[in-house]
Order: structure tokens, then sequence, then C-alpha cells
């Protein structure tokens, strides 16, 4: 589609003042009226759905003729067939801070996307169609633009991934533009079927043989994992129909949650028998889990349900098992996701005080968990990706009891209950002011900050974690202060 967004029109006219009048409105209704026309049949090369997507930020045109004596429809193509030459003229010549170019629409809007989540778009000549977006957050502006027209969603996603950005977009997703992005993209609600397609899950093993692990934290991480699961089903080789994917996608994300948060689970499904009462009960009282734990007791009422989730344990697995190393020097790698990520980032401050050894993993599991603040603490203790952090087994339990946590001697007593209004006044609170204080230490306007805000701006951020037999990374998605970590203090 060819749209000019502003035409300005000047014209200079002789003749009395109410000749010239009558001209420049008989002028005005032919630029509005034919002009579209006569440009859209000059330009047709340039206007077709595959081909690419052209921003020219201005074009300037001197045109004389004499409109007295020339019919509506002379004027017409002769003012089009001009314009247009000069459009290819400006493509032809016009520098980058005049002309944009892009291979296709999704490659635009793939461009878009990511300078959008990186902050770059606002105020752009090219990006001028999204302009009233620029205040909006990144997945809710993306859900909005790609539900206009579905069948740009697994172009843009292709083109995101080949230049390694989709992962940062998906991050920016919350729950409710998850929902509003899978309505229009699969013509339905975020909801899992009770009943699981094992023909379904079998085509299914083959698209996403490694897909990524599943994201815990709050509910916008998990309908992240969801949304992933589409992505995965629906974008690569023999990709599925999103209409068919959706409920497949949910039972998996469903599954994938349901893997992280209950230890046990994997085993007992394994098995493809149904679960004894005390792992239905874990798994119904999973904090956060509701739509979940609804789903899967919904699939255990199916005589098939325990077969029929063993089933699809094939196709979840890959999120939740460490590949195979190969080679005899090869390192086994883990993957997982978290809501959680950023609590990583008072390692060094743990460290530095010395309390891995003097709490041990679960204390310093613990400690992390704590500076969290509630509702999100009970999600962050079931969060494996905390365990890694702490360096405690996946299957070994957290003990409350023998932990020597540090007393309150020498620290304010009221920014210890400012904290303790968003954290509660448990035992680990001293020593997480401690841990607090020590990370804000250089860290420009951070000195003194209270445990609600450094976990708002630093703590509970998402992020994706990767550990082998010797190191553990972790890749944050983002941080609204993020710059504060990368500038030194003075």
């Amino acid at each position: 589609m060819i749209t000019i967004d502003r035409m300005e029109t000047d014209f200079r006219l002789t003749g009395r003042p109410v000749e010239r009048a009558q001209l420049a409105r008989r002028l005005d209704r032919i630029g509005e009226e034919r002009i579209a026309g006569v440009l859209q049949a000059a330009l047709r090369e340039l206007d077709r759905d595959d081909g690419p997507v052209i921003r020219i930020r201005r074009l300037d045109l001197r045109l004389v003729f004499d409109a007295g004596r020339m019919a509506d429809g002379d004027i017409a193509r002769t003012w089009g067939a001009t314009l247009a030459r000069a459009v290819f003229r400006q493509i032809a010549e016009a520098g980058t801070s005049e002309l944009r170019r892009y291979e296709s629409q999704a490659a635009f809007l793939a461009i878009w996307l990511s300078d959008h989540v990186a902050g770059r778009a606002t105020g752009r000549w090219e990006y001028a169609e999204f302009h009233t977006l620029d205040d909006v957050p990144s997945g809710r502006a993306a859900a909005y633009v790609l539900g206009r027209d579905r069948g740009w969603i697994v172009p843009t996603f292709h083109a995101l991934a080949a230049a390694g950005r989709l992962e940062a977009l998906v991050a920016t997703f919350r729950a409710a533009d998850v929902a509003a992005l899978w309505q229009d993209w699969t013509g339905g609600p975020a909801a899992a079927p009770g009943r699981i397609e094992p023909g379904l899950v079998v085509r299914a093993a083959g698209l996403v043989p490694d897909p990524a692990v599943p994201e815990m934290g709050s509910a916008d991480a998990r309908a992240r994992t969801a949304l992933r699961w589409l992505i995965a089903l629906t974008t690569g080789p023999g990709a599925l129909p999103p209409e068919v994917a959706g409920g497949l996608a949910m039972q998996l994300g469903h599954l994938s949650a349901l893997l992280a948060a209950v230890p046990g689970l994997r085993t007992a499904l394994a098995a493809a028998t149904p679960p004894d009462p005390a792992l239905r009960r874990a798994v119904a009282t999973s904090a956060g889990l509701s739509a979940a734990t609804a789903w899967f007791h919904a699939v255990l009422e199916v005589p098939e349900g325990p077969a029929q989730l063993a089933t699809l344990l094939e196709v979840a697995e890959p999120r939740t098992r460490s590949p195979r190393p190969v080679g005899p020097n090869a390192k086994r790698s883990e993957r997982i996701a978290s809501g959680f990520a950023g609590l990583a980032l008072l390692l060094p401050a743990i460290r530095q005080l010395g309390l891995s050894e003097h709490l041990g993993a679960s204390g310093l599991q613990r400690l992390l968990v704590a500076a969290i603040p509630p509702p999100w603490r009970v999600l962050a203790a079931c969060d494996p990706a905390l365990r890694w952090l702490s360096g405690l087994p996946s299957e070994a339990p957290v003990h409350a009891e023998g932990i020597d946590w540090p007393g309150s001697a020498g620290l304010d007593p009221q920014r210890l209950a400012a904290d303790a209004q968003s954290h509660g006044d448990g035992p680990e609170l001293p020593v997480l002011r401690v841990v607090l204080d020590a990370f804000a230490t250089g860290l420009r306007g951070m000195e003194g900050a209270s445990a609600g805000y450094l976990a708002a701006q630093f703590l509970a951020r998402p992020g994706r974690l990767e550990r082998d037999d010797g190191r553990l990374a972790v890749r944050l998605d983002g941080l609204p202060l993020r710059i504060l970590l990368s500038t030194p203090s003075r």
C-alpha cells in the first residue's frame, strides 16, 4: 500500500481573485480525489505485499502547467506521473537521512519493535505511523500492531529470531498482552483444552526438539512461557496453524510450570500412571498456578489422561532436561528462565561479605527469596533458578532450621522498620539489609534505597540462566535503571 502521510500544496495562480479561488478549489479536489489512483498505477511495481517497504521522509516537487486550459483528468495524469518520477528518483538517489528501505513489511516491523524495546523508536521519522505508541510498553505495542494483521505475526517473529532479538521482545510482554495477541493470532482465548490430542503432540515433538525452558515467577512470566511455546509451534519447519497450535501451546505452558514447581512430578508422569494422592495435593496447592492445576486435574479425570500427560511430557521434557554431551570433552549445559533472574546481581555482594559459607546453600536460597516482596515471594521460593544461584541441588529440600542468621546490631532500626513494611520482619531481614547496602554502594543515587525500590528496579526482573560443569551465566532481559550498573560512580 502506498501512503502519503501529509501533502502540502502551494498554488501560484494568475487571474482575477475570483478565478484564482475557483481554480484553487478545483486543484484541491483533483489532488484529493484523483492523484492517489494515478500514483497507485504508476508505482504498482513498488506496491506488492511481498515487496520492500520504503519510507521517504520528504519529497519536494515543483510543477508548472496551464490548469485553466486542461481537463481534470489531464491535470491528474500530469501531476501523478510527475510525482511518481520524483519518487523513483528519490529511491535511486536519496541517502539514509531522507530514505529508509526494508526488505519486507515483516523486516520493517521487526526493526521497529527492536528499536521500541531498546528505547530508540521515539521521534524517528520513519516510524511516524507508530508515534502514538512511543510511550506504550513494548509488549502492549507489539500485541496491538501485530494483531491488526495476523498474517505478519509469523514472518515478523522469524525476522526477530534471525536478528537475535525475539527473546528481548517476548520478555516485555505482560499477561494481558499475551492474551490480546493470542486472541488475534489464534482466533480464540488463551486457554488449555481438557483433552490432549496424542496425534497433535507427536507432530509437535518434531517441531520443537529443544525449545527454551519455562520462565518461573508471576502470571506474566507464565504467560510468556506459553507464548514461547506458541511461537515455537507456529514458526518452525512444518509449523502448525496458529488456530491448531493455540490449545497445545497453553497445555505445554501449564505442564512446564507444574514440572518446575512440583518436585517429583516429572518422574510420576513418565510412568503413565495416576499420581499418588500426596503428589496431587502438591499440584493442587502450587502457588499461583490455579489455571494450570485446574487443567491438570481435568486431564486426569479422563481415563486415558495419565497416558496423554506422559505423551505430552515427551514434548515438554526438552525444556527441563540437560542436553546429552557430545564428545569426550563436551560439557553438559542446562538452561532455564526466571522472573527473578535479577537476584543474581546480589551474588558479588554476598561473596564480598562472606555469606555463602556462613549461611550454606539453604540459607542462601532463603536469603534470595527474602529479597522478593510478597505476594511474589511464594513463587520465588518455588523457582528452580534460585536453587541454581544458591548452589542447592534441584531435588534437595530447603532447611529452615539450623541457619545462623546475623543479627541487627549496628543497623539503623528505622531503615529496618521501613524494609519490614515491604518485605516482612523475618530473621533474614537484617542480613538482607546488609547485602542490599553492599549492592547499592557505588550505584549513583541508590545509597540508602529501600528494599522495595531495589527489588522493583533490579532484583525482581526476568532473565535466563545457563550453566555447565564450570560456569553459571545470567542474562537479564532488561532493567529500568540498567545504565547505573555500567556507569562508574563519581
